[in-house]
């Protein structure tokens, strides 16, 4: 095996993978070498690979301790290993175990006494490692260990978890059902053109009237408030905080009280823009963000002037959850000040690897010295954020009185945006120059890019998992269920060579079960049902490791196949999962039974041949068969009516689209989801893969406002059926 190879495997890279066709697909010399540089390593032969291995063993067996240990919290007593010199076997080994809950246990252990495991050579000393036991009565949670010896001190995070998440038999006993909802969507009178938390209120409200037992939701993170034509919620630039754009302003107070606010929000010509906004087809961001703005900055300069100046109880509530946010808060804020100063004073200046090289460095002297000169600014956009995270917060307490058993149903993306926030500031746990994404599939035959900057596997262990742990904690704050996205990217992911496209890639490995233990301790604490997003080409074993955690699988119609081709039975489907008809990545049911999704892939040029265009066409037809196959088989349709259905010249009906959903709803399945896509029997899907300006990608609105969405002829029909098969 040549160094590069060595050095690859050492750092998760995997030589090799299979794609959905069941086609072993190699990485080349190329790929390999390309994300080792990205990741940091000079490597141009093989002695530059073999040295930069040597340099990471040796980095290894130097440090008694791991960075981090994850301690099964069903193990009668925690074991770790460590690393100590022959020379300690002397010594007497001092811990000092400091507990989340504020206590400390200590213990001494002769180095003498313990049981040696292996040695290493380094730098011409023997180290040994060794099994050691850590002092019982371990609690859940978060703890600090420190181990000293006369010569050294070394610390290590002790993160001692369960080993599955929060249980849907601990929400309910009945199947439930709920909505997903495009929060941009959403259509009222009351907003600015586009849907905001007030929105999403009266959802919740409507919705629990219905009988639905949650709302789903895309990604909450927040974009850039600067550059509001930025729009795919998958692309964030941190996944710890909230859209601002989704701010109901007409319910912050410090708006009403102001005499500006008052006067802007009864102005004509605000109320002709929101009108002008309100009446078009598609959204329009950039003119949406410019208005809330506005009225933004109106709030935030009363509240500086009447609270903050005044030190009000309300001046604290906003001081305490700025010091709960902590330094991930001052780091996104600090980002957005400097990212609007940039591009106001160059409209082609976007995010950081646009700026100077002396603002590149989220912690440099220029960096400070511009915080400490613009704290006010800064200040307005924490002010956002607190106002966001209030009412998302609002909104989730409301779920829960309105009987929603699971409440919001929250998103997680795979990762961020390269030039946003969250990599700026932790520089070291990002790869820059790769990107995420996933090998050509039924998707998208070209392989998909996704425009995200992956993360280190072996700096996140570094970092003790702490960014991950601050990611789920912040997106299960005010959710029932967390949707993680692509959720295979715990166990590998697809990274895309600097420079290459989709079909240059190879996997890199990720530490599954420590992860999903991180997963399961947070989804314990915040009582929040997690469902991974399954999709795609399933690694071994995958599967069988999720469920064993009792995490949700993620089950879509279209994909639920046998190997025969006929569609799974209702029966069949796994007691733990989330079962849908379609997703926002997918054609709607009425724009797949028309044939629709297929257009618009002929029109992008999103086939690589005539060929593969075709098949898939004439595949269209018998899916399409089997579909209604399945349905008389469920006796959710009659053969009278099915014998009406013209599979040549394909329209969907009203009869046909409610059986398809109550096939679904009548699964195992956990939890039942409708897109408000479906439940409109709407034909528009919300993003096609692979395309960005070339189609009207979440920029759809719905067709009516919500308080009439569940009045439409399809939507009270398929409300109707759910409910007589799911019980609340």
């Amino acid at each position: 095996m040549s160094a590069i190879l060595e050095l690859a495997e050492y750092l998760g890279i995997e030589s090799s993978y299979y794609d959905i066709w069941g086609n072993q697909i190699f990485a080349t010399d190329e790929t390999r070498s390309s994300l080792l540089n990205a990741m940091g390593f000079t490597i141009n032969t093989d002695e530059d690979a073999q040295q930069a291995l040597l340099k990471l063993q040796r980095d290894k067996w130097s440090s008694p301790l791991d960075p981090v240990y994850i301690i099964p919290a069903e193990a009668q007593t925690g074991r770790i290993r460590i690393r100590l010199a022959a020379s300690a076997l002397q010594h007497k080994i001092h811990l000092l175990l400091s507990l989340e809950s504020g206590d400390l246990h200590q213990k001494q252990i002769s180095v003498s006494q313990l049981k040696p495991l292996s040695e290493q050579t380094i730098d011409g000393q023997t180290v040994k490692e060794f099994e050691l036991e850590i002092p019982d009565n371990l609690t859940l949670g978060y703890h600090m260990l420190d181990l000293r010896l006369p010569d050294c001190q070394s610390l290590s995070s002790l993160v001692v978890a369960p080993r599955t998440c929060y249980e849907p038999k601990q929400v309910s006993d009945n199947k439930l059902w709920g909505v997903a909802a495009q929060l941009y969507s959403l259509r009222s009178q009351q907003n600015l053109g586009l849907g905001d938390f007030g929105d999403l209120a009266k959802l919740v409200h409507n919705a629990a009237e219905h009988g639905a037992s949650s709302v789903g939701l895309n990604p909450l993170h927040p974009l850039f408030p600067a550059n509001p034509a930025h729009i795919s919620p998958y692309s964030p630039t941190s996944r710890s905080f909230v859209n601002t754009l989704y701010i109901d302003v007409h319910a912050i107070s410090e708006l009403n009280e102001s005499k500006a606010g008052r006067e802007l929000l009864e102005s004509g010509h605000y109320k002709e823009k929101v009108a002008q906004l309100n009446q078009q087809e598609l959204l329009d961001y950039p003119a949406v963000a410019k208005l809330k703005q506005q009225l933004l900055e109106i709030a935030y300069q009363h509240f500086v002037c009447e609270h903050q100046a005044k030190n009000t109880h309300r001046s604290q509530k906003f001081d305490d959850f700025c010091d709960e946010m902590g330094a991930e808060l001052d780091t996104l804020c600090t980002y957005d000040a400097l990212y609007e100063h940039f591009h106001k004073q160059n409209p082609d200046v976007y995010g950081w690897k646009d700026w100077p090289a002396e603002y590149q460095q989220a912690n440099s002297a220029a960096v400070i010295q511009f915080a400490q000169e613009n704290k006010q600014r800064i200040g307005f956009f924490k002010y956002c954020q607190w106002i966001a995270d209030q009412q998302l917060s609002g909104i989730a307490k409301l779920a829960k009185q309105q009987g929603m058993p699971v409440g919001l149903y929250l998103d997680l993306a795979v990762g961020c945006d390269g030039s946003g926030a969250e990599v700026w500031g932790e520089q070291d746990l990002f790869v820059s120059g790769a990107g995420v994404g996933c090998p050509p599939d039924l998707l998208n035959q070209l392989g998909q890019d996704w425009g995200l900057t992956p993360i280190n596997p072996f700096a996140l262990r570094q970092k003790a998992f702490r960014p991950f742990v601050n990611a789920l904690r912040n997106n299960m704050r005010h959710a029932g269920a967390l949707r993680i996205d692509h959720v295979f990217g715990l166990m590998r992911q697809y990274w895309i060579a600097p420079g290459k496209d989709a079909r240059s890639g190879a996997y890199v490995r990720f530490p599954l079960d420590d992860l999903l233990r991180i997963i399961a301790l947070e989804s314990r604490r915040q009582k929040c049902l997690v469902i991974g997003e399954d999709l795609g080409t399933t690694p071994d074993g995958f599967g069988d490791i999720a469920a064993q955690a009792k995490m949700l699988s993620y089950k879509v119609l279209y994909f639920e196949n046998q190997q025969d081709g006929r569609y799974v039975k209702p029966a069949d489907y796994p007691d733990l999962s989330m079962v849908t008809v379609s997703t926002h990545d997918l054609p709607t049911i009425k724009g797949w039974w028309e044939g629709n999704d297929l257009k618009w892939r002929t029109e992008l040029k999103l086939y690589p041949s005539e060929e593969t265009r075709l098949k898939e066409l004439n595949g269209r037809n018998e899916e399409r068969k089997l579909l209604l196959t399945a349905l008389l088989d469920a006796e959710l349709i009659t053969p009278e009516a099915a014998s009406k259905i013209d599979l040549t010249s394909p329209s969907m009906t009203l009869e046909l689209s409610v059986a398809i959903q109550k096939f679904l709803a009548s699964s195992c399945g956990f939890l039942f989801m409708i897109p408000l896509e479906d439940l409109l029997s709407l034909k528009e899907q919300v993003n096609i893969p692979g395309t960005t300006w070339q189609h009207p990608n979440w920029l759809r609105r719905l067709p009516c406002p919500i308080d009439k969405l569940f009045s439409q002829a399809h939507a009270q029909q398929v409300v109707k059926a759910v409910n007589q098969l799911r019980v609340k």
